[in-house]
């Protein structure tokens, strides 16, 4: 790998003061998401459909503990399952909908929490 390549790893992993602010007004404003803020939630919603196919998961797994280098065969309806089920959970037309019931929740990165309407 380059110092070149090594030094941008090296800045997306930890962002500026400037990156940050960025970030929250990004979503203050309803702009496009920055870069590092749409990675971090997608990995929260990615957990999320993790959970939603623990048990395909675990099975596959211990099929796979069980078979070494024979997972490829021996699993291989196993891992269709699973990932058929990641495949239900994790799509982009869910992700996008994580994000809108965040919003409405007042959850996004930066977002002030919806005020509640008192008489």
């Amino acid at each position: 790998m380059s110092d070149a390549n090594s030094n941008n790893n090296a800045n997306a992993a930890n962002p500026t003061q400037g990156e940050l602010k960025q970030d929250a007004r990004d979503a203050r404003l309803g702009g496009h998401m920055r870069k590092t803020v749409e990675e971090n939630l997608r990995k929260q919603f990615q957990g999320l459909a993790r959970q939603n196919c623990k048990e395909e998961s675990i099975a596959f797994g211990k099929c796979a503990q069980e078979n070494g280098a024979w997972v490829i065969f021996k699993c291989r309806e196993l891992s269709n399952t699973m990932n058929k089920c990641m495949d239900r959970y994790y799509n982009e037309e869910n992700f996008q909908q994580y994000l809108r019931d965040l919003k409405a929740a007042g959850k996004l990165p930066g977002q002030q929490p919806p005020q509640s309407q008192q008489h």
